[in-house]
């Protein structure tokens, strides 16, 4: 199988390349760099729905980080269209069985959803689980909270058992790994942002910093409209929060402050995220069943979700 340069754009390392995959690697072309990525150099695949409703972004997540120049990228971050498109896979329908076993959803010829398409070609090549978002939802119906890291704008999504930030730096920070939380108020500029914005300090288990110190992470100017989902889905997962109660008496006053000073503050709700359903486990991405390409005409335009039927229980042996 193989995916245009056009089709998709690299958000890590930044660029166009076109992807070739293969039965036991993929290749990367672009105009300077090349690379050859074996499936098993590959930590995990993570499939996210922008917050922008036109892209999907795919997470390679590598055992071996690739070099760029002096630039090490252990994330490989794909920005996927959600529009229909059709690939052809250079295999007849025995050989997929032969390969690949029945009903992976693989066939010589596939229309769909690019992203869907993608990730499924990645999943059954690779024989590696693409996982998704899980039950968490925003206050404004989607599956991340827009947020800073540093001077960093993106999104962070709470998944049922990790924390990714996208997508620049990329993180993911497994819950396992998460030491504690604590909601701090927000400490950039302005008084009034103190009062519609509040932080979240992640901190890790394992130092890694000379000074023997846990690493730290800082996702800043988060909307106070999701503190009280934020805190309660945290809570939920059993995460240590330092100042549970001490945020939740500042967020109060903060909040009867801001009313006194302006009753027309609280921002509309209800844009529609709901893109993919949830289980009790980061998501094993199922795509639904693929559509030969003479039958494209016949799609409904609203089929753009991915069908989620099954879960996974050992997320982190993946």
């Amino acid at each position: 199988a193989e995916f245009a340069s056009d089709d998709g754009t690299f958000l890590l390392p930044r660029g166009r390349y076109g992807v070739e995959m293969y039965s036991s690697f993929f290749r990367m072309h672009g105009n300077m760099y090349d690379y050859k990525i074996a499936y098993s150099d590959v930590e995990r695949y993570i499939l996210l729905p922008k917050n922008d409703d036109i892209h999907y972004v795919l997470i390679i997540a590598l055992d071996k980080p690739i070099r760029q120049g002096q630039q090490r990228y252990a994330f490989l971050v794909w920005q996927l269209k959600r529009s229909d498109a059709s690939i052809d896979i250079n295999l007849t329908d025995q050989a997929i069985i032969d390969r690949y076993g029945e009903n992976t959803g693989l066939k010589p010829s596939l229309t769909g959803p690019y992203y869907q398409l993608v990730a499924r070609v990645f999943k059954v090549l690779s024989s590696k689980k693409v996982y998704t978002t899980g039950k968490f939802k925003s206050s404004d119906d989607r599956h991340a909270v827009s947020c800073s890291v540093k001077a960093r704008t993106g999104q962070l999504y709470p998944l049922e058992r990790s924390f990714v930030f996208i997508h620049q730096p990329t993180l993911v920070l497994r819950f396992e790994d998460i030491a504690a939380v604590e909601f701090e108020r927000f400490s950039g500029y302005g008084q009034g942002s103190a009062t519609r914005n509040f932080d979240l300090r992640v901190t890790m288990k394992s130092s890694s910093t000379d000074s023997g110190k846990n690493d730290e992470h800082v996702f800043t100017s988060i909307e106070r409209t999701e503190y009280n989902i934020l805190s309660e889905f945290l809570s939920n997962k059993n995460l240590k929060i330092k100042n549970l109660q001490t945020a939740e008496t500042e967020q109060q006053q903060q909040l009867s402050n801001l009313l006194d000073d302006d009753d027309d503050d609280d921002d509309d709700a209800g844009a529609d995220g709901s893109m993919l359903d949830s289980e009790e486990e980061d998501d094993d991405f199922v795509p639904e069943k693929p559509l030969p390409s003479s039958s494209k005409k016949k799609r409904k335009a609203d089929d753009d979700e991915s069908d989620d039927d099954e879960s996974d229980d050992d997320e982190s042996d993946d």
